[in-house]
């Protein structure tokens, strides 16, 4: 079984075409499950140009929220004097 590596993990590259997108400005959302979401307000795309992006992530924190329910007789019996 791989063993986890500590630290730091290296970047993953991601690109994408757009192919028809009107130029202006855009509000661009990065996000990937296990990471904070990113938003950049005011990138600007041009007709006559690439636009490059470049973000890192950071990780998110780790929540969870379990609820139990019960439902029956109760199992509780409550102790006399000693």
């Amino acid at each position: 079984m791989p063993r986890a590596a500590s630290g730091p993990s290296p970047p993953i590259p991601a690109a994408f075409r757009l192919p028809g997108l009107p130029p202006g400005i855009y509000r661009v959302e990065i996000s990937c499950a296990g990471f904070a979401c990113r938003v950049l307000g005011d990138v600007q795309i041009s007709a006559d140009a690439v636009t490059t992006v470049q973000e890192t992530l950071s990780t998110a924190g780790i929540s969870e929220q379990v609820t139990v329910v019960a439902t029956g007789r109760s199992c509780y019996k409550p102790r006399g004097p000693p």
